[in-house]
Order: C-alpha cells, then structure tokens, then sequence
C-alpha cells in the first residue's frame, strides 16, 4: 500500500468541501445557528427601525430537544450466543460501558447533538482513547468522547449515509497553529516549521491568521488473522483446537495539516469507525442530513417583519399630531416643536388642527399568530403536544400521549440508533484497548480481572437494545420476574441468576438452602415410592 502524503489527504478534502458548497451547506448553517441564537437581523439593512425579535424558532427547537432528551435511555447488552457464561461476561461489558458513558459525559453530549441536529441537520461524536490516562492498574488509559460539526465531518463517498461503508472519512478541525507545533513536537515530527496558518473561508473565525486546519482520516484495510476454533474429532470424540486465517477489516488513522504529517498510518485494530451521528431528516442519496429550520426561517422572518411594521406605527402614531397654519401661527409661541406646519389650512380660517391616524389592522395582529401556530404545527408541535387539548378519561390521555409523540418518532429512532452505535464504538474500543483489567463485578460485589481481547469480534453477537430507560427500569424487571415465578415459569434458580443484587443479597445462600430442599423433596418421593410398593 502506498504511502499516504498530506497533500493527497488535503486534495480529497478540499474536493469534498467542494459536494458541501454544492449544496450551500456551509451558508445554511451559518443562517441556521443566527436564528436560533436571536441574531435574526444580522446583516438586514435597516438601520433607521426598531429590530424585534420573535424567536418562535428556538421556542419550537427547545420543546423538541426537551421531548428527545427529557427521559434517560435505557441500555441492555445481551449474547447472541445465549450462554449463561457469554451473558454473564455481557452484564459486566454492559456495566463498564456505562461506567464510560458516566466518565466521558456521554449522556451530556448526547442533548448537545439534538440541538445540533435540530439547528444544523445533523451532528456527530468522536469517540477516542487517551492511553496515558492513570488507572491505578497495570493497563492505563481511558475511552472519550468530543462532539464533532456536521461541517467538519466529510464522508469518501458523499452520496451514502452509512457509516461503517464509507471508503473513508476525514474530520477536520481547526486549531491553533502553536497548540499544533506542541503536540508535533511531543510527536517528534522533523518539519514543524513547516506548519502554518491557513485561512478557511468555510467558517466565521475571528483569528483567522492564527489558525490552521489539521485532518484527521479514518479508513478501513484488509488484513488476515490467525484465530483459533475449538471442534470435535469425528474419530476420537474430543475436543481440539484448530487455528484458522480469517480477513478482516480494521481502521487505520493518520493525522496531518496541509504540509505536514503529525501521526503516521497507524492501525488502531477498531473493526467500526469510531463515530456516531445523530441526523434529523436524511437528504435521499446523500450523507447530508435536513434542519427543520431551514425552511421555516422565511416564516420567521415574515413575523419578525409584521412585529417592526406594528412597532414604528405604535412608536410614530401613539400620541395625536398638532397641525397649524404657518401664515397665521408663530411656532415660537408654542412649547411643543412636534408639530407639522402647513401653508394656508383651509378656507375657513382655522389655524389649528389635531390628527390621529387610523387603527393598526388586527388582521396584521391575527395574521402574525396564524403564521406562528401554522409553522408550530408543521414543526411537529400540535396541541395535543402543548397540553391545549383537555382529555376527559384515562383513554384520551393516553391517546394524547401518543399523539404528542408521534411527530417526532423518527427522530426518536435516530436518537436511539445514536446510542446503540456509540454503545459498540465503546465495546470495539475496549477490545482493542483495555487490555486486562479489574472492574466491579455487581453480581457479586467483587473486583473481577477481565480480559477484554477476548471480546474481539463480539460487536457481531451482540443484542444492543435502547429505549427509554423505563423499559430497563428495575422495579419493572422486578415485577416482570415476581410474574413469571408466581406462573410457574422459571424456577427459583433463574430467578435468582436475573434478580437484581441490591433486592437479594445472598443469592449463592439462598441457591444452596433451595438445592437442600430440592434434594430432601426427591429423597422424600423415592421413599413413598418404595412404600407404595
């Protein structure tokens, strides 16, 4: 394989910033984040009017961030396999993801990304491992995450959306040109001279001429592994290991600026690129993800532009104006110097005059609200959303609760795929990186020594279930669990084996005191069997 250069990763950026402007994406994003912050007349010309602002935009994008993220998610990670030993080892991955998620502020990021993702369309996360990090074990390092622009996000094959297909992808950031030099230092890169400021017309930045771009490129390379398989000889019975060579792909990385290369090709081992993405309306045959802002500004605009029309009339016809005769009137013998002065009022000899203008139309005033409630409608919040409609029996709350939740199901769904694909970017991190070391094993309240390589390759017999985690919550798995012994469905050992810790303790006590009872009820059946015989 041919050694990549930093200036053939700088064309193919270039050329995929080029697919961005086609779109006018960089723009779009720019209006979109004014919007939603207030600076909604930026850039208007019209210096000699009141500027209101009624940000009906933001209004709609909290209500639907707070309806995504108001509940907290629920994660279960479960074997393919099925075997009490690969499940009892997923419990334990499962909680040290969670553990990673709590470290890493993952679940804080996750509520930025909607914001992102109702603003600008789309918004990704970048998850990492810090190996210097300190663990107190023989294995250090630490798995995080960061938040990552759509506009710096660029897919090798523009016109797909999925991840994990992508020929490669290249994140671009921009940093500071001495914080770059530093880390190219401690890198012991040769030419650091030769890292300088470029300028990016592709974002608003105040200190341009301090600034240079640094590239970050992910790409998949096929290489062959030796795995070893245990059958059963067909001639003698047993078990043997058999070592076998399998293909896969791993991701690569390399890291450099326009001129110089910070981190040579380096093989991270990871089977998944490391990102994950939350979108809200996918563009069709496109990596490019649709805001519900974009064609709702010129809405927001228009009421912006009703609201400063009722303000300079309400600010220049408030108060009656004073019109006199100038022929027959002194201006000087008078207080007020708001007054219009005509030439020769009329024929009667009057001299003096009040105006008031006409009423300011309330159909501008009811035009204004209908425009608002019509975006807030189409935005996907209803009245049924609002709590503007009063259910009258527990039927119709329910059916409102649904009804409240249906605009945003699919969104829902993105948001839970998010998550899913951020749980095995973890676990595919873990595998490659963790290397041998002790967690908290709940099941027993006892530090267990895992070898995490052993789970290369177990992305692929995973179950990852997310949903709100009411559906995960204990008192509901209690409930579920006191059904199915009370049924007669599972017997007091498996009850056990799924029960929650923290409820019973001393499961191993109670397994032996059951096993005893079990055994003295069998002795006891086979003698009254002998006795009815």
């Amino acid at each position: 394989m041919n050694k990549l250069t930093p200036n053939e990763i700088w064309n193919e950026y270039q050329s995929l910033t080029e697919y961005l402007n086609e779109h006018d994406v960089y723009n779009i994003v720019k209006r979109n984040e004014k919007f939603y912050d207030g600076r909604q007349w930026d850039g208007a010309k019209a210096d000699n009017i009141a500027k209101p602002t009624m940000n009906r935009l933001q209004r709609i994008g909290k209500y639907q961030i707070a309806c995504l993220s108001s509940n907290d998610v629920g994660i279960a990670v479960t074997s393919l396999l099925g075997g009490q030993e690969d499940n009892r080892l997923m419990r334990i991955v499962a909680d040290e993801v969670k553990s990673v998620i709590e470290q890493a502020k993952i679940t804080e990021q996750a509520r930025l990304m909607i914001r992102n993702g109702f603003v600008d369309g789309v918004s990704y996360s970048l998850q990492t491992f810090e190996p210097d990090f300190e663990t107190g074990q023989d294995s250090k390092g630490k798995i995080e995450s960061q938040i990552v622009d759509m506009t710096q996000v660029y897919f090798g094959n523009p016109y797909s959306n999925i991840i994990q297909k992508q020929p490669f992808i290249i994140i671009a950031l921009r940093q500071y040109v001495g914080q770059v030099k530093e880390e190219a230092r401690e890198l012991g890169v040769s030419n650091i001279e030769d890292i300088t400021a470029d300028s990016d017309n592709n974002y608003d930045e105040d200190n341009d001429d301090k600034l240079c771009t640094v590239l970050l490129k992910f790409f998949k390379v096929k290489k062959k592994i030796e795995k070893e398989d245990t059958v059963i000889d067909d001639l003698t019975g047993e078990e043997i290991t058999v070592k076998k060579e399998e293909e896969i792909k791993t991701v690569h990385f390399v890291k450099c600026t326009k001129s110089v290369m910070l981190v040579d090709d380096t093989d991270l081992e990871y089977t998944r690129y490391p990102i994950a993405r939350f979108g809200w309306e996918n563009r069709r045959n496109s990596y490019l993800y649709e805001s519900p802002m974009t064609s709702n500004i010129v809405n927001q605009v228009f009421i912006n532009k009703c609201y400063a029309y009722a303000h300079e009339y309400a600010m220049k016809s408030a108060v009656p104006k004073i019109i006199y005769d100038q022929v027959k009137v002194d201006i000087d013998d008078y207080l007020s110097s708001d007054m219009i002065g005509v030439p020769g009022m009329d024929t009667l000899g009057k001299f003096l005059d009040f105006s008031k203008m006409p009423d300011f139309s309330n159909q501008i005033i009811a035009l204004i609200d209908k425009t608002g409630a019509e975006m807030e409608k189409n935005m996907g919040v209803n009245d049924a959303a609002l709590g503007n409609v009063k259910p009258d029996n527990s039927s119709a709350i329910i059916a409102l609760q649904e009804a409240a939740a249906v605009p945003l199901e699919i969104q829902r769904q993105n948001y839970y795929e998010m998550w899913e694909d951020t749980v095995r970017n973890i676990i595919d991190i873990m595998t490659c990186a963790y290397g041998v070391r002790v967690v908290l094993n709940k099941e027993d309240n006892m530090p267990t020594a895992i070898d995490f390589n052993q789970l290369r390759g177990i992305n692929y017999q995973l179950r990852i279930d997310i949903g709100s985690s009411a559906q995960y919550s204990e008192i509901a798995q209690m409930n579920t669990l006191n059904s199915l012994l009370q049924g007669q469905y599972i017997d007091l050992n498996t009850f056990l084996e799924v029960c929650p810790d923290k409820y019973i303790p001393q499961k191993e006590t109670i397994k032996r005191a059951n096993q005893e009872r079990l055994e003295q009820l069998a002795q006891a059946q086979k003698i009254q069997q002998g006795n009815n015989i």
